[in-house]
């Protein structure tokens, strides 16, 4: 039997396809726990939301946490659940016309939710990813992460916590 050496982008090709991709934009309303371990209660985590306006709309995705996949399988996610600390979120943005992708750190602490807002200028690979801590008592509703996908009926009903 002869072998053949392999060269150095045959090889790149074949780990290329041997790679499984999960599905971009991701599943309507994906969370994700981002940490390791079991679940824990939601005043000890942080909650992190970004609008998935679907079909209409612009839409923003979290795909990694702090060099990971923020969902399983390798995919992203419309909120992710965090343990308090500095964490950097990679975001995957897209719209009709564009689409895009950056990092945010951010610095959270335990029971805190959190919005994501991903837009870009409209220029070559340019735009904008801003955190804003929600006020004290606000909950995560269906209108805030998905208005366009909330089951009829729910738009301002809270959201599950943690399911996945």
């Amino acid at each position: 039997m002869r072998l053949y050496p392999i060269t150095p982008l045959a090889a790149a090709l074949l780990l290329t396809a041997c790679v499984t991709t999960a599905p971009f934009p991701p599943q309507p309303l994906a969370t994700a726990r981002a940490y390791d371990g079991p679940r824990r209660p939601q005043a000890d985590v942080a909650t992190v939301f970004i609008l998935d306006g679907r079909p209409h709309y612009e839409s923003g995705f979290i795909c990694q946490v702090n060099g990971k996949p923020a969902a399983a399988g390798g995919g992203c996610a419309s909120v992710v659940y965090l343990l308090p600390g500095s964490h950097r979120l990679q975001i995957r943005y897209r719209s009709r016309t564009e689409v895009g992708e950056g990092e945010i750190t951010l610095h959270t602490q335990a029971g805190q939710l959190y919005q994501l807002n991903a837009t870009s200028f409209r220029t070559s690979n340019r735009g904008l990813i801003q955190a804003l801590p929600m006020p004290a008592g606000a909950r995560l509703v269906y209108r805030n992460v998905a208005p366009n996908l909330a089951p009829p009926g729910k738009l301002d009903e809270a959201m599950p916590y943690d399911v996945q």
